[in-house]
């Protein structure tokens, strides 16, 4: 189904809406060292409600360290990891304008809190990168091949 152009303009502003959100979640980590994955997915749903976004009950991944690599992951404020130094963090959102008919827009983010990045998480992520990339390439070369 093809989107309209009304629905485009509607995902492009709740794709700003989410980058604007995500600036705000980095300013609430520097202000709250030792967040919980708990406390952090409350922070960005409030920022859903402030900007007029709507999602699902689980509008967000909130994954640090082991966390990061589950992709179902919810935390609750029973089941939390605490922030830490030299923590891998998994920010996963998705919400959509309150509108009729608006498509939900998705990011994810990772990030890193600590002085210098290990090795091998550099190295996974260039391989992530490398792998979206030629993702990328695949899906231009149908497109141009009326596919």
């Amino acid at each position: 189904m093809a989107w309209t152009k009304l629905q485009i303009s509607q995902h492009l502003q709740a794709v700003k809406l989410l980058e604007k959100i995500q600036e705000n979640t980095l300013k609430f980590l520097k202000q709250n060292p030792c967040a919980t994955e708990f406390t952090l997915g409350k922070f960005i749903k409030l920022q859903f409600k402030q900007n007029n976004l709507i999602s699902e009950k689980q509008s967000c991944i909130i994954g640090f360290n082991a966390n990061t690599a589950n992709p179902h992951y919810f935390a609750t404020n029973k089941k939390s990891l605490k922030l830490k130094n030299n923590s891998l963090i998994l920010i996963d959102v998705w919400a959509r304008l309150k509108q009729p008919n608006s498509p939900f827009a998705d990011l994810t983010w990772m990030f890193f809190k600590g002085k210098k990045i290990p090795l091998e998480i550099q190295k996974n992520f260039a391989l992530l990168v490398k792998s979206r990339e030629k993702g990328f390439e695949f899906i231009k070369q149908k497109l141009t091949q009326g596919k």
